[in-house]
């Protein structure tokens, strides 16, 4: 993944940016002093881990949802809207996640190698009809 502008931030002893347009932390090569907050440009490691598609876009508590990207694994955590989630990884582009209750929100991933993932749109936690 390449961007040309993104905005670096500092984070312990490391430099990584955020894509402008995306939500997506890399670690970034940048060369030159540089300021936390700076715009510049810079290359993300290729090994970036991207969340393309998920499905369904809402669901009661308990659904499972398909996550899909690409070097998602390993992952260490998945929450949607900031609630920790039960989820198996599938493969690499491929997660499946069970949506908590209270969970509606951006759906984030954590890997242990590729960085911190969340979506562009929100997962809406429904309430089941009772008839």
């Amino acid at each position: 993944m390449t961007c040309t502008h993104r905005t670096v931030i500092a984070r312990r002893a490391a430099w990584f940016g955020l894509c402008a347009g995306g939500v997506a932390l890399f670690p970034a090569t940048v060369t030159g002093a540089m300021a936390a907050g700076r715009t510049v440009s810079a290359t993300a490691a290729s090994t970036a881990a991207r969340i393309s598609n998920f499905s369904p876009k809402q669901g009661p508590q308990g659904v499972h949802v398909t996550i899909t990207g690409r070097n998602l694994a390993p992952a260490k955590f998945v929450t949607f809207g900031g609630i920790d989630a039960k989820f198996k990884v599938k493969s690499s582009r491929v997660i499946v996640a069970i949506a908590p209750a209270n969970g509606s929100g951006l759906i984030t991933v954590v890997t242990s190698d590729a960085g911190t993932v969340s979506t562009n749109t929100t997962f809406v936690v429904t309430t089941p009809k009772h008839t």
